[in-house]
């Protein structure tokens, strides 16, 4: 019974490639933190905008007639928190790369919060026409487009070359689906 404690303890150590033992050790601690609160300023406003997507996207998801004034209000939020977004992203210099790179990594996550957004919003776009609230959506939908393309644009004029091009290629792919979501949307209208 001792043999298999025994590998269990020394499996580990065992185990770990050479490979990994060469490898540059991680950079300081305190070369992850971006330099400026200019920078921080905007992480946090972008952070905003995927939990005000979430919230959004929970409040479609367990949607009820009676819910409305709920989607509105998150849907507002959202809104605003683009708005706030951009704002800040205007009054930002150019960054340097590594808040540029650490800008562009909370764009990432971005587009899988928006894109399961559009598909819950498209899910449930018989409900909300039943609610009478499909036109409302319809035009959130228009003004969220319209802002997330501004907001990707600043971003790109702000950030590296290569990054920019990533938060475009991004916004890219969840235009398409904004796109998608309105035209489904107007075709219910009629």
């Amino acid at each position: 019974m001792r043999f298999p404690l025994i590998m269990l303890t020394l499996l580990p150590a065992l185990l770990i490639p050479f490979l990994t033992l060469a490898l540059p050790s991680p950079s300081r601690p305190n070369e992850l933190i971006p330099r400026t609160s200019e920078t921080i300023t905007l992480i946090t406003s972008l952070v905003n905008v995927g939990l005000n997507a979430i919230k959004l996207d929970e409040a479609v998801r367990s949607f009820t007639p009676d819910d409305v004034d709920e989607i509105k209000t998150r849907s507002t939020n959202l809104e605003h928190s683009l708005d706030q977004a951009l704002s800040t992203t205007r009054s930002t210099g150019n960054l340097d790369s590594l808040s540029s790179k650490k800008t562009t990594e909370i764009c990432v996550p971005l587009k899988p919060v928006f894109a399961d957004l559009l598909k819950v919003i498209s899910d449930k776009r018989n409900e909300l026409f039943e609610a009478d609230y499909g036109d409302d959506m319809l035009q959130t939908l228009i003004s969220l487009r319209v802002r997330s393309r501004a907001l990707a644009k600043a971003l790109k004029g702000i950030t590296r070359e290569l990054d920019g091009a990533l938060i475009i290629f991004l916004e890219d792919l969840v235009d398409k689906q904004f796109v998608l979501t309105i035209a489904e949307y107007k075709m219910n209208r009629k």
